[in-house]
């Protein structure tokens, strides 16, 4: 390659233009993949849980079931160390 030649300094120019730019595509990968593993934690460690009313039950009734088990110990934390 001329590196003397003004296509010689292009070329070398386009190539160190090029590679900045993939760098900083990669960068911008990687937070996003980040991001996304995050956001997905999050939303695997929230549930709702919705109740229906139903006529001629009490809510307390209703909702006592679904209550007891949203405010068990995870199973990871019952395993034996």
């Amino acid at each position: 390659m001329p590196e003397k030649s003004v296509a010689g300094r292009t070329l070398l120019l386009l190539i160190t233009i090029m590679a900045f730019l993939s760098a900083v595509t990669l960068g911008g990968v990687v937070l996003v993949q980040k991001s996304a593993i995050a956001w997905s934690a999050d939303v695997g460690r929230e549930m709702t849980i919705q109740l229906r009313p139903v006529e001629g039950e009490v809510m307390e009734s209703i909702c006592a079931p679904p209550c007891r088990w949203r405010n068990r110990p995870p199973a990871s934390a019952l395993r034996a160390p």
